[in-house]
């Protein structure tokens, strides 16, 4: 791993600019995206202090531009990252995500904190359905996540549900999950409750042509009980962000993902409201993220195809040559089979569906998204089911290998998508030409002071 520039050996010319960028880049802790950026952004913000004029030529503020927008957007890092307005309690992104009161009532929260007493939750629901028009009836499943824990301190997969349809008041669908403990320890209450809201009309009460995307987590807090034996439980928004919801994009490039949940944890009874939850969440068209991220910093999209550059397009062949290499299944498995899958582009366009851009596919605590989706689950690529389980490890590796090599824990792969889009300018030239060797993927124009 390349050794990064210390604060106090700032670069003093155009030329040690590009060379200090790159080393920043190698040595970042990619892709553990809970951890990097910090350092760098600190570093970044330190050199423009002690040389302004250096970093304020046009060269190098192009040459920086998708670095600084990298940093400060994917760690959300309070340094680099644009401030964020003061927000009205009238503003969509304050209302919105809010946790329905009668989901609020204390009795219900206890009965949800552990696994064990989720069937009286349940038929609590019932009770609360039974007052309501059909419209607004809620759905409900208990499940486990294959894939994320909740970040409180008991850091479980278990969950369950709430779906609370858009009314004419409140005209955006919730999706409302509560964490559980699977044990039936009071010491360890779960806390948390997690809230994506998607908003299906503008100010105007016409229907958005897209829909408008935002998360909001909430924690439990549980009070001891007072004179009269009662514990208090109050739900209340922390006071900064959680590290975990900063990384909701993270997951959610697409807006929101259909539950698929652990083997065996769904009861056979909340199959029917599962269902049509995700029947919900196939018919929604996501537009923006409510201006919480800029998806278009995170980097390129990720995979090969026509667009791709030539090295980019033989270092992923190479790298599945490799992985095939000492294989002697039957029928042998196909470079260009794997080829031909990695045309992510074609769905994840960053229209239709959202780009698989930075973090897709990065080691976290929730594990690698594009081995779970590709390799384990196998439902993607969405028409690659000819595709033998070594083609698909092959083809979960390689398109991580070639996204993120040249960087962090790919330091030693040859560079790859994300490493070649953030070094495409170099810093001398006033013309704001392509860095030697960038051969990044829809590089794109970077106008210096607006990019």
């Amino acid at each position: 791993m390349v050794a990064t520039a210390r604060a106090d050996s700032c670069p003093t010319d155009p030329k040690g600019v590009q060379a200090w960028r790159d080393q920043l880049l190698a040595a970042l802790e990619i892709p553990y995206e809970s951890t990097f950026g910090f350092g760098a952004s600190r570093r970044i913000v330190d050199c423009e202090k002690k040389s302004p004029g250096l970093f304020k030529r046009p060269e190098v503020q192009a040459c920086m531009a998708r670095t600084r927008d990298f940093l400060g957007e994917a760690s959300k890092s309070p340094l680099l990252a644009p401030p964020a307005p003061a927000k009205s309690a009238d503003d969509p992104d304050v209302r919105s995500g809010q946790v329905p009161d009668d989901l609020l009532d204390p009795a219900f929260l206890k009965l949800m904190t552990h696994r064990t007493t989720l069937a009286q939750a349940k038929e609590k629901l019932k009770q609360i359905n039974a007052g309501k028009p059909d419209g607004e009836k809620y759905l409900f499943a208990e499940f486990s996540s294959q894939f994320v824990i909740s970040p409180d301190e008991i850091g479980s997969p278990d969950r369950l549900v709430v779906f609370v349809p858009g009314t004419a008041q409140v005209p955006e669908d919730r999706f409302v999950l509560f964490s559980n403990n699977p044990a039936s320890n009071d010491a360890h209450p779960a806390r948390m409750i997690s809230v994506a809201s998607v908003q299906k009309t503008g100010a105007n009460g016409k229907k958005l042509p897209a829909e408008v995307v935002r998360f909001k987590t909430y924690m439990r807090n549980y009070a001891p009980a007072g004179a009269k034996g009662e514990e208090s439980i109050s739900v209340r928004v922390p006071e900064k962000p959680l590290p975990y919801e900063m990384k909701c994009y993270s997951c959610h490039k697409t807006g929101l993902r259909l539950i698929f949940p652990a083997k065996g944890s769904l009861p056979d009874s909340d199959l029917p409201h599962l269902r049509k939850m995700n029947g919900a969440m196939e018919k929604y068209k996501i537009g923006s993220y409510g201006g919480v991220y800029r998806p278009e910093k995170w980097g390129p999209p990720m995979g090969i195809d026509a667009q791709s550059s030539p090295a980019s397009r033989e270092n992923f062949k190479a790298c599945v040559a490799r992985e095939f290499d000492g294989i002697r299944t039957r029928p042998a498995p196909s470079i260009g089979r794997v080829v031909s899958a990695a045309r992510c582009t074609e769905c994840h366009d960053g229209k239709d569906l959202g780009a698989l851009n930075f973090p897709t596919g990065g080691i976290s605590s929730d594990g690698d998204d594009v081995t779970a989706f590709v390799a384990h689950l196998k439902i993607m690529p969405a028409d690659a089911g000819e595709l033998s389980d070594v083609e698909r490890g092959a083809l979960a590796r390689c398109l991580v290998n070639n996204y993120y090599g040249g960087l962090g824990e790919y330091a030693g792969e040859p560079k790859g998508q994300l490493a070649s889009w953030l070094t495409q300018y170099g810093c001398e030239s006033r013309s704001v030409t392509p860095a030697k060797g960038g051969g990044a993927d829809r590089g794109g124009t970077v106008t210096p002071g607006k990019n």
